[in-house]
C-alpha cells in the first residue's frame, strides 16, 4: 500500500479511538435508567419516640464500661454516638437522647 492510503486508515483508526474513548456521556443514555429515590430521612423526634416506647435506659455500670462498650450499648438502642469524645460526654449524650 503507498503512504497517502497508510495515512487516511491510520486518521480512521485515531478518529474511531477517540469517540469511544473520549466522548462525553449522552444525556439520552441517562434517560431509560430509573431514578432512584433519596432514602427517607428519620426525624430526630421519630426516634426519641420509639427510644420512650421501647422503654430503654442507660445501664447502672455505664460508668464502669470502656468507650467502645458504651457504643455498641447505645447503639443496640438506637443511639449513635462519638467515640472520640470523653466517657462522660457520651454518657450525658445517651441519657439526652434516651429523655
Amino acid at each position: 500500500m503507498d503512504t497517502v492510503a497508510l495515512l487516511i486508515i491510520a486518521a480512521a483508526v485515531a478518529g474511531v479511538a477517540w469517540l469511544v474513548f473520549f466522548r462525553k456521556e449522552d444525556d439520552s443514555s441517562s434517560a431509560s435508567s430509573p431514578a432512584v429515590a433519596p432514602a427517607p430521612v428519620k426525624s430526630p423526634a421519630s426516634e426519641n419516640t420509639t427510644l420512650k416506647a421501647a422503654k430503654v435506659s442507660v445501664p447502672a455500670g455505664a460508668d464502669k464500661m470502656t468507650k467502645a462498650q458504651i457504643e455498641a450499648e447505645a447503639r443496640a438502642q438506637g443511639v449513635e454516638l462519638d467515640k472520640r469524645k470523653t466517657k462522660a460526654n457520651m454518657l450525658s449524650e445517651w441519657k439526652q437522647a434516651i429523655k
